[in-house]
């Protein structure tokens, strides 16, 4: 049975010309269990802060953004924190445009934790699946502005080593609208897809062998 064109609703004709007419980039957070990844795609997606049990395996999150005439898919891959997980994480950092090391500002100081030592593992799992992909640092849970002043040899390493660091709360939304803004802003510097040859009519009710969705 071939459909017509004018029996599609609006929402399959505006998710079909977002698949086609967009740019897809890959984002994949990666960070300890518990670190806040899930909530700071939930905050930024879905604008509410979501309180959740950990992440089993990944989880996907997508937000369509237009910038200077240039529509961007946002897909956003949110890996599991715990280190039995790590083969299928490294397997979603191929190829990726972003990646989001996140780490729990509440966290220093605690017992057995290393967060520096945390970041650079991360770093290095990210860079070895996928060499161009921009490290950006996301510290989470920062509800108290005085424990940037403890994060002072993070803040260094970022800065040696060229990475931004964002300070970020899903809890209050503070800086992750910031933090994706910045995303966005750097795809603009990617070369613009090639323009389709062929568009799709999705308002025609000519019928056309050869049309086929």
């Amino acid at each position: 049975m071939k459909l017509n064109p004018k029996d599609y609703s609006e929402e399959l004709k505006i998710w079909m010309i977002n698949s086609v007419m967009s740019e897809k980039i890959k984002i994949v957070l990666v960070g300890r269990q518990g670190s806040g990844k899930t909530s700071l795609c939930s905050r930024y997606v879905y604008g509410y802060h979501l309180e959740k049990e950990s992440t089993v395996g990944i989880a996907f999150f997508h937000k369509m953004v237009t910038l200077n005439d240039r529509r961007l898919s946002l897909n956003i891959w949110d890996t599991a924190g715990s280190e039995r997980y790590n083969t299928f994480t490294k397997t979603y950092l191929r190829g990726a445009h972003f990646c989001l090391v996140c780490f729990d500002m509440n966290a220093i100081g605690l017992q057995g934790i290393d967060l520096l030592e945390d970041i650079k593992r991360y770093i290095d799992m990210c860079l070895q699946q996928s060499e161009q992909t921009e490290i950006i640092l996301v510290a989470t849970k920062f509800e108290d502005d005085s424990l940037k002043d403890q994060y002072k040899e993070i803040d260094d390493f970022s800065s040696n080593h060229g990475h931004k660091l964002v300070y970020t709360s899903s809890l209050t939304g503070k800086g992750i609208d910031d933090l994706f803004t910045y995303i966005s802003s750097k795809c603009l510097l990617f070369p613009p897809p090639i323009k389709l040859q062929q568009t799709i009519n999705l308002t025609s009710t000519k019928s056309d062998s050869s049309c086929c969705f």
